[in-house]
């Protein structure tokens, strides 16, 4: 069984070497973004009355099930991002609510407050779930690692029933920002650290997360 998760791995890694993909003009790799403008999360922020720092945004798509989960700083920093199926919860939301439960903080189990949420959610259009990157649910690796490049780790999640693959980068920085750092700048001075995944079910991406606080 170990020399089956070696090979597969080894695979991994061979099929990501082929692929090269440069992030901007000082070798940095970049966090990805989304499209949506400060000024819409400054309205839609206010009709739901999110709490900083722990709360989330909900938005969901207007043409099929993909939501978006999105917790911010004061400042609209965006401290988490996550794109995933309406019928596939990721266990990093279920574990954060769970925590908040369990403190007291809201008052029904988490899977049923984050079902809650997602079905009280913004509509908004299909364009906003794609990243400023081109980054969507359903694309294959080798589009994605075109996009970002080799990621840092690979980490095998489960073979059976289904495939399952964490991908991991370490990126710097902040979207707009980082297009105009000069190249003489390193990229640990270029700005602060983040982490940012994708999960893949049978090849395909299942879940987008970028933020301070990946595992």
């Amino acid at each position: 069984m170990k020399k089956y998760f070696s090979l597969i791995i080894l695979i991994i890694f061979v099929d990501l070497s082929l692929v090269y993909a440069s992030n901007n003009n000082t070798g940095c790799k970049v966090v990805d973004d989304l499209k949506i403008s400060n000024e819409t999360l400054s309205l839609i922020e206010n009709v739901q009355g999110i709490i900083y720092v722990w709360g989330h945004l909900f938005f969901k798509n207007k043409d099929n099930n993909e939501i978006i989960a999105l917790r911010l700083y004061t400042d609209y920093h965006k401290l988490e991002v996550l794109i995933f199926p309406k019928n596939n919860i990721p266990e990093r939301l279920i574990e954060h609510y769970d925590f908040h439960y369990k403190h007291k903080q809201i008052k029904k189990r988490p899977i049923a407050y984050i079902e809650e949420r997602i079905k009280n959610a913004f509509e908004i259009e299909s364009k906003y779930f794609v990243t400023k990157k081109g980054i969507k649910l359903g694309m294959n690796a080798k589009k994605v690692m075109q996009i970002y490049g080799v990621p840092d780790v690979v980490e095998i999640i489960s073979v059976r029933p289904q495939k399952r693959v964490r991908y991991k980068w370490h990126v710097f920085g902040d979207y707009e920002k980082f297009e105009e750092i000069p190249k003489e700048k390193s990229c640990k001075e270029a700005g602060e650290g983040y982490d940012s995944f994708l999960e893949f079910l049978n090849g395909k991406v299942n879940l987008i997360y970028f933020g301070y606080e990946a595992p």
